[in-house]
């Protein structure tokens, strides 16, 4: 087919008539590079509300790639690119590793082994956050988990609105305190709800046990609750360190977290009112208290009284 076609059929992404129709994916468009297949491609990009890729765009995605592949066919780039559709979007970790394996034997550069480790480690990160789930269980997952941090936000949301009503004048109607505090109340016994439903569904997902700890801590100020979350997810495994369940601050907070090693360095997370919420192994043998005996105490418990 003539470049015009493909240009065509750039400008219907969401046909599914026209990407049928082409069987022939080498005449589809003359592809020179692995540039020309990225840039073609870039309609695919577009999510609905809960960050979901449009099905119809995904197809189209797909279309694209597989036209660059069979017009040039083993090219590190294009084998690299369709490896993190599958992952990013198809979630199919098993075929991007068939992707990565194709791509080992076409001689990759130097750049192309750092983007095989890359897609690697999304493919294990794709398998680690669906326990084990297959394609439909793991879509269903993400679903629940979508759904209830939506529901978070709602309630954190309703939250800051009502403190914008107090600080917004001296003299508040009873009528907007009582509105503000129903929303208050409604979206957090939703957003309870919700993460019910999906802990009773995924009850040793670390991800999800780490963000109904800070549902606890930050929407129901429930922080003991929330330190037997956090230990439970960091349990169960989040891909995430220690320090990086603190994701609320910013880097320079954390400026010194490449020169500490979590392994012999003692650290200890506390929230605003200085309640411990997490604490390391080894800051139990350094001050040798048993395991869970710190969290939900003052951190003022480890501090030294008088001369030391």
């Amino acid at each position: 087919m003539s470049s015009g076609l493909g240009a065509d059929t750039k400008g219907k992404a969401g046909s599914c008539s026209i990407v049928a129709a082409m069987g022939d994916l080498k005449g589809v468009f003359r592809y020179k590079d692995a540039r020309q297949v990225s840039i073609m491609g870039r309609d695919m990009r577009r999510w609905d509300e809960d960050g979901v890729s449009d099905p119809d765009a995904s197809d189209y995605g797909e279309f694209v790639l597989k036209s660059g592949m069979a017009r040039l066919p083993n090219d590190p780039a294009l084998l690299v690119m369709y490896a993190s559709f599958l992952i990013e979007v198809r979630k199919d970790g098993q075929g991007a590793r068939t992707q990565l394996q194709l791509l080992q034997k076409a001689s990759p550069s130097l750049l192309d082994n750092y983007n095989i480790f890359v897609a690697q480690q999304l493919a294990k990160q794709l398998r680690r956050d669906g326990d084990g789930l297959d394609l439909m269980g793991y879509v269903e997952y993400q679903r629940n988990y979508r759904s209830c941090v939506r529901v978070h936000k709602m309630a954190l949301m309703a939250q800051r609105a009502f403190w914008n009503t107090l600080l917004r004048s001296d003299k508040i109607p009873f009528r907007d305190m009582r509105r503000s505090l129903a929303l208050m109340a409604q979206t957090e016994a939703r957003a309870t709800a919700s993460y019910r439903r999906a802990l009773e569904r995924y009850p040793n997902n670390g991800k999800l046990l780490k963000v109904y700890g800070r549902f606890l801590e930050y929407v129901r100020n429930e922080p003991w609750t929330a330190s037997k979350y956090y230990a439970e997810a960091l349990k169960q495994g989040t891909g995430e360190s220690l320090l990086n369940m603190t994701r609320g601050q910013t880097g320079s907070d954390l400026a010194a977290a490449g020169t500490i090693n979590e392994k012999v360095d003692g650290l200890v997370i506390i929230n605003a009112q200085g309640v411990i919420m997490m604490v390391n192994a080894a800051t139990i043998t350094m001050f040798r208290y048993d395991k869970g005996e710190l969290e939900g105490k003052n951190v003022s418990i480890l501090m030294c009284v008088g001369p030391c």
